[in-house]
């Protein structure tokens, strides 16, 4: 997730962090003196984007946004190309899944034998 704001007249550099307090204190020292700033890996919730901004006599106050981030199921698609009577290919796409267990184990799979049991696992935010 990415967050961009404007800069303030004399702001030079941004203390940020994300936590489920609102105003909370982003910390005492400087992250960016960029205007933008990238989260990874957040779980689904409510949270809040706390900032402040730094110049030569010292921090600002505490600013926040709050974000809800939603909780996102796993897909899978597959589909089998049929190469020749005895020779098969299976492709699988999975979006928002960290992982996909394949049962029994990837492998020649014979024809007629499609008997396959996916497991998603779900990506954690």
């Amino acid at each position: 997730m990415t967050i961009t704001w404007d800069k303030g007249v004399a702001d030079e550099t941004y203390s940020i962090g994300i936590s489920k307090t609102a105003g909370a204190d982003p910390g005492p020292k400087p992250d960016t003196d960029n205007r933008s700033w990238t989260f990874y890996d957040i779980k689904p919730g409510k949270w809040y984007i706390n900032i402040k901004a730094g110049q030569t006599c010292g921090w600002g106050d505490v600013y926040y946004w709050r974000v809800d981030v939603p909780s996102v199921e796993p897909t899978l698609n597959i589909y089998e190309d049929i190469i020749s009577e005895t020779n098969r290919e299976l492709h699988i796409n999975s979006q928002c899944a960290s992982s996909v267990t394949i049962s029994p184990s990837a492998g020649y799979i014979k024809p007629g034998n499609s008997i396959l049991k996916l497991l998603p696992k779900k990506d954690v935010f």
